[in-house]
């Protein structure tokens, strides 16, 4: 079918979902194949303020990943219900009321692995993190100051606040704040030396402190001085549970301490004496309990969340479909919403519904550095960070196949005729193999280290640019070998077609063709040689620098070069693709600010329309004629429609 006629169709049919309908009306001439493909992309048209293509321009859109999620430490909310989440290792995100996306806010935080988040009643937004100290916002998350000055320990594990006095737990005991932060006494005789990791007041004012492995202490002059009580906090097997994750009042005033590995402890006599109550409870390992206004109770574990609705005596798991189970903390809103910070992302249920919904844009999103697809098989990203990403329905949701590699800086990912699929990592070559169902190391005689790039050509050979040169491997043996290359250089990347190979270093190319000798090329124009940044090839050679894009023509054995006009702005080509629409040559520049696209040879550049488009734009791939897929640093793969 001509690719005219396609373009056609992919405005009918988005413009048909766009109205609601939920069949596409594809003209005669459009296979089931290609309708099948169409129907994929509805996710996108059924969003609230979507618009169609304009007729004339390339038009980008957010597919809903790939997302990494991220280990989420700590949850807060604000008096305005902005959701505040922690991820250890990445900062803090935030989530405005009636948004689907989070927003980065972490500006001036200077470690990112988040232990404790908490919204005094003033409004000031506090972080604590496991060895930058403690840090505060009063802009909701724009900016942020550390707040430090008299802490003599820099592990701030939990965070509270009694009588407008801001406490919090360290790995030196507690320390308070009368200030908001702007300095910090320790209220910590007794306990200088403990990790706290829970901090409580009850009814009375009494103050309680969960230690790790030291057990609960309590003071009754606002930490002057501390008592141990964790005499009585023993397990069911007899043995005493000291390590304490969370403390808790329950909404009848009872205190509940959730432990590492003894499951949950309550007090009904201020702390005097405590008796598990771990009914129901299929894991012991508590990570956080939260309380809802109606009395009832939700404990997050090692195997999800359980709640129960007399105050502990008895728990019932509540996981229904939540797909990660290993829960770091919990948030219970007004509005009786329960929020679930786990091990990958940030879940959400309402109390009185069985059904978990992952919230996943926008947070902890891997910079896709290749992408791969086909109509058959869905599309894959290749991320820093994340690993590998899967999608089977259009980019609408992604799953990671990690399963064998050991690095998850992945490079490229490229398949082969029968969609073997291979990675390029930070740790070497990997092959998918489908029988295995993991990843499998191909390093004999290559090596993990120092490999740039990774080509498959038509006939199924692998190309690989290294240290150390270039290197081949027939997919029916089981070692690489050294291609001769007439100098011995480091080769940055391969591309090519089934006639050409073209290896590449920063100052020189070499043509490796099917048959006759390899020519070695400087890269020079005219006569002034300069160091590229990146290669693409697609029935002619691109190469760009920093500021200049050539398109090199093709001879028997030479190359043409012709420069294209530079990117408006000064922005620098990072990725680079072209398709052919209408008979006419559309290029495709991805820059630091976002993609451009050219149709008269590059002379004029316009920006592409549509959101995520400032992102930095990281790799491009067509899997399909009409369809542009681009990988982004900050807002996973954008599908461009309208070619």
């Amino acid at each position: 079918m001509k690719k005219k006629l396609l373009k056609g169709i992919y405005f009918v049919a988005l413009g048909l979902l766009g109205l609601g309908l939920t069949a596409i009306m594809a003209p005669k001439e459009c296979s089931k194949e290609e309708v099948k493909y169409l129907e994929q992309f509805q996710y996108i048209t059924n969003r609230m303020g979507y618009q169609k293509p304009k007729k004339g321009e390339i038009t980008f859109y957010q597919t809903n990943g790939p997302v990494s999620g991220g280990s989420i430490s700590a949850l807060s909310l604000d008096d305005d219900n902005t959701i505040f989440a922690g991820v250890f290792g990445d900062g803090i995100y935030k989530k405005k009321s009636g948004d689907d996306k989070w927003e980065s806010v972490k500006s001036g935080i200077k470690d990112p692995f988040i232990l404790s988040l908490f919204v005094s009643k003033e409004g000031t937004l506090y972080a604590g993190t496991i060895r930058g100290g403690i840090f505060k916002s009063d802009d909701k998350g724009k900016t942020w100051s550390e707040s430090n000055h008299g802490l003599t320990n820099l592990e701030i594990a939990t965070i509270t606040e009694y009588q407008k006095e801001i406490f919090i737990g360290t790995g030196a005991g507690v320390f308070k704040s009368s200030d908001q932060g702007k300095q910090w006494e320790p209220v910590n005789k007794g306990m200088e030396s403990m990790l706290v990791r829970a901090i409580i007041f009850d009814h009375s004012g009494a103050l309680f402190a969960g230690t790790a492995g030291q057990g609960i202490f309590h003071s009754r002059d606002m930490g002057k001085s501390w008592q141990v009580i964790n005499f009585k906090l023993q397990g069911e097997s007899g043995l005493n549970e000291n390590y304490i994750r969370v403390m808790v009042k329950s909404p009848k005033g009872h205190l509940l301490a959730g432990t590492f590995g003894g499951g949950i402890f309550k007090s009904t006599d201020g702390g005097r004496k405590w008796i598990p109550f771990n009914n129901g409870l299929s894991n012991i390992s508590i990570r956080s309990i939260r309380a809802a206004q109606d009395g009832t109770l939700y404990a997050g574990t090692g195997e999800g969340i359980f709640k129960s609705s007399n105050e502990g005596q008895s728990w019932s798991s509540i996981n229904g479909d939540l797909r990660e189970k290993s829960i770091q903390s919990m948030l219970f809103t007004p509005d009786s919403h329960l929020y679930a910070g786990t091990s990958n992302g940030v879940f959400l249920k309402n109390t009185n519904e069985s059904h978990w919904l992952a919230l996943e844009k926008g947070i902890s999103f891997p910079a896709v550095q290749s992408i791969l697809g086909n109509p058959e098989k869905g599309f894959y990203a290749a991320t820093e960070g994340g690993g590998i990403f899967r999608s089977k329905d259009g980019g609408n949701s992604w799953y990671q196949m990690n399963e064998g590699l050991s690095d998850y800086n992945i490079q490229t990912v490229q398949e082969d005729a029968t969609h073997t699929l291979y990675v390029l990592s930070g740790d070497g070559v990997f092959l998918g193999d489908r029988l295995k169902k993991r990843w499998v190391p191909l390093d004999e005689g290559i090596g993990k280290s120092g490999i740039h790039a990774l080509f498959i050509d038509p006939s199924d050979i692998l190309y690989a640019g290294t240290e150390k040169g270039l290197f081949r491997r027939d997919n029916t043996a089981n070692y690489w070998e050294k291609v001769f290359l007439p100098v011995d250089v480091p080769i940055q990347w391969t591309v090519g077609d089934r006639q050409t190979l073209f290896a590449l270093s920063r100052q020189e190319f070499f043509m490796i063709p099917k048959t006759g000798p390899v020519l070695l090329q400087p890269l020079t124009y005219p006569n002034h040689p300069f160091e590229i940044r990146g290669a693409y090839f697609k029935e002619n050679l691109y190469l760009w620098t920093d500021r200049e894009i050539f398109e090199g023509t093709v001879l028997k054995h030479d190359v043409r070069w012709k420069p294209l006009t530079a990117l408006p702005g000064g922005l620098n080509c990072q990725t680079l693709a072209v398709e052919n629409v209408d008979g006419k040559k559309v290029i495709f520049a991805g820059t630091e600010k976002g993609i451009f696209w050219s149709k008269d040879q590059g002379s004029t550049w316009t920006k592409a329309s549509g959101k995520g488009l400032l992102s930095d734009t990281k790799s491009f791939f067509s899997p399909y004629p009409g369809t542009l897929l681009a990988g982004t640093a900050d807002a996973g793969v954008l599908v461009g429609i309208g070619l």
